[in-house]
């Protein structure tokens, strides 16, 4: 299912589940009008091609998600919700695009590391790479790759990442973990390093996009007097945010 119809269909349930006016919402990101930062972001054009292959569990929480925020800066991907792809029409036909050379971003014993070892050569052909990128927590993501059977023989790759996660608002379980739009940016960043992308630092919208919403929660958090958030201490991993070359 495409996530946009997901959080529309939910969207109006919780309308019609109120029994005060509902908010204004932006239909772009599913976010009240007045903690949406839509008008910063400015989406932009890649090279290569991205499937954000998300969790229902994670689109429950889209708002806050950094899957549908790295899918709003991108113009070349999409998201689809679900846990076994194997079936899947969007997914299958990206596959069997003939034109298009896809690959999974998953660290394993059997993954290029391609901050170590670079992108392999046979992928400067003429075909578009096509990026598959899971949006969960790490026992969500391999469920999906254990039902999603079309996407077994892929090739997978990973990367070290140089910085620590900027998604402080949550906890990661370890520390070279990241988000969903942290990955992406680390992605197109080795990209670019390889000649594979041109992109003259407009990823950096993607980590000005985190930031914004970690900014937004964290302030939120300091505010008593705004419902619906946690009143209970809430303890940040570190104060300063990492810098990003």
């Amino acid at each position: 299912m495409n996530l946009h119809r997901y959080l529309e269909k939910k969207t109006e349930i919780t309308k019609r589940s109120l029994s005060h006016a509902p908010r204004e919402m932006c239909l772009r990101c599913f976010r009240a009008q007045k903690s949406c930062f839509c008008e910063s972001i400015k989406p932009f054009s890649t090279n290569a091609h991205f499937v954000i292959l998300m969790h229902p569990k994670e689109a429950r929480k889209g708002r806050n998600g950094t899957g549908r925020l790295a899918e709003l800066c991108l113009e070349n991907a999409r998201i689809e919700v679900g846990i076994d792809f194997t079936q899947n029409p969007v997914v299958n036909s990206l596959l069997n695009n003939p034109g298009l050379y896809p690959l999974l971003l998953y660290p394993g014993v059997h993954s290029i590391n391609i901050s170590e070892k670079g992108f392999p050569p046979f992928l400067r052909e003429e075909k578009k790479l096509l990026f598959f990128i899971m949006d969960g927590t790490w026992s969500l993501a391999k469920k999906i790759i254990t039902r999603s059977k079309n996407l077994h023989s892929l090739p997978k790759i990973a990367f070290t990442p140089e910085n620590p996660s900027r998604f402080i608002i949550k906890r990661q379980p370890t520390a070279c973990c990241l988000s969903t739009i942290e990955a992406l940016h680390t992605l197109l960043k080795l990209l670019e390093r390889t000649g594979l992308e041109t992109l003259k630092g407009r990823h950096r919208i993607l980590i000005q996009a985190c930031d914004s919403l970690v900014n937004y929660q964290l302030a939120c958090i300091k505010n008593n007097r705004v419902q619906g958030f946690r009143r209970s201490p809430f303890e940040v991993p570190h104060n300063i945010l990492p810098t990003v070359k």
